[in-house]
């Protein structure tokens, strides 16, 4: 998805809620009910000759990142459902919220209807909305705006290759694949990865990790990312993520229907490996191991 300054999309959007009615053409739906403004709540006219798109972000005077991202969303998805290419949307400020980041939560709930994990389907998955036309209210930076888009895009980029990591069945992600997967991810940007294999788990005297990897025909793996971005500092911030690609405990007392999501065990070393591949892309100026 582009988000661009210049140009005109044939639809416009329009951001409204009751405190912030935006015109008197939804004005009166708001009056007679018809029309409430709630989050995600969407009012279309796309057969006019000027077509427009009302989307209700609901109570801005108890306003949400979350909330501005949920109605966002929606909105993704009303346009992919209606085969939209293209929108324009007027940045809306929001009192009491930061105006940056809630540019970055309208672009991260645009860009929530991407997803699809299409990895085992021969028809893969498309989006029909490709490009948002953004007017910026005069009182925002540019170089601000296009960098929340920048974190936003590459924030959502990240979240996509965690969902990946999580979707794959462990019969293709299992230890040494989630860990070669980070490596040639994470090094690209800087990263340095180490993996330690059994022999180098069992020199640490890491008897309890080893223990659970018994389990397993698959060899256990250490994976270490270390990203150093301020090496003038001596702070370091660590994060820890569970990585048992299938989880072997209490299967015998599970449903058939617990059984399917055992895959999932391993999102805590999928969201790290996320998380470190952004700070990474972003270049952030922080020292950060992910283990």
């Amino acid at each position: 998805m582009k988000f661009l300054f210049d140009g005109q999309a044939a639809i416009q959007v329009y951001l409204t809620s009751k405190d912030h009615p935006c015109d008197s053409f939804i004005e009166k739906y708001y009056s007679n009910q018809v029309f409430k403004g709630d989050v995600g709540e969407i009012y279309s006219c796309l057969d006019l000759e000027n077509p427009k798109i009302y989307l209700g972000l609901g109570d801005l005077s108890k306003a949400s990142y979350n909330q501005l991202r949920d109605s966002l969303a929606e909105l993704s998805n009303f346009a992919n459902k209606h085969k939209i290419e293209a929108l324009n949307i007027d940045l809306l400020n929001v009192d009491g919220l930061c105006s940056r980041r809630t540019v970055h939560a309208y672009v991260e709930g645009l860009r929530a209807g991407e997803y699809k994990f299409d990895r085992y389907l021969s028809e893969k998955h498309t989006t029909s909305l490709k490009e948002i036309y953004l007017k910026v209210p005069e009182n925002k930076k540019m170089t601000v705006v296009e960098d929340a888009i920048d974190e936003a895009n590459t924030l959502v980029d990240k979240i996509f290759v965690t969902r990946d990591l999580v979707n794959t069945p462990a019969m293709d992600m299992y230890p040494k694949i989630i860990a070669q997967t980070a490596k040639d991810l994470l090094e690209k940007d800087g990263v340095q990865v180490s993996i330690l294999g059994k022999k180098e788990i069992e020199d640490l005297g890491m008897t309890a990790f080893l223990s659970v990897a018994r389990g397993s025909a698959k060899e256990p793996q250490l994976l270490i990312m270390n990203y150093q971005g301020d090496p003038s500092s001596k702070k370091t911030i660590a994060y820890v993520g569970k990585g048992l690609a299938y989880d072997s405990g209490g299967y015998c007392i599970k449903t058939p229907d617990g059984m399917k999501t055992m895959q999932c065990d391993m999102g805590g070393s999928a969201t790290v490996i996320g998380a470190i591949s952004a700070i990474a892309k972003r270049k952030l100026k922080a020292n950060v191991v992910g283990v």
